[in-house]
């Protein structure tokens, strides 16, 4: 079956990496709509081993939540158009 997806045709994708993390908002084909990054906010702790990271949870929620909007007006379209 072809064409656009009846209801909610678009996609939110979220890659948490070690370094940034990325949101993509793609159509019903495939195609990125929109896409936005931020770098990772680390909390300095002389506590952990020398490579490990650690955030702080609300300031890192507060960062996600940031992104995904941000994403979402670049595409232009509304959250409620977003299905997954």
């Amino acid at each position: 079956m072809g064409g656009r997806a009846v209801g909610n045709p678009y996609t939110l994708v979220l890659d948490a990496g070690t370094s940034r993390a990325r949101c993509f908002v793609f159509d019903s084909e495939g195609g990125v709509a929109s896409s936005r990054s931020r770098r990772w906010n680390y909390v300095e702790s002389g506590e952990a081993y020398s490579l490990a990271r650690e955030w702080e949870p609300d300031a890192l929620w507060q960062e996600i939540c940031a992104l995904i909007c941000e994403c979402i007006a670049a595409s232009e379209i509304q959250a409620k158009d977003i299905g997954a």
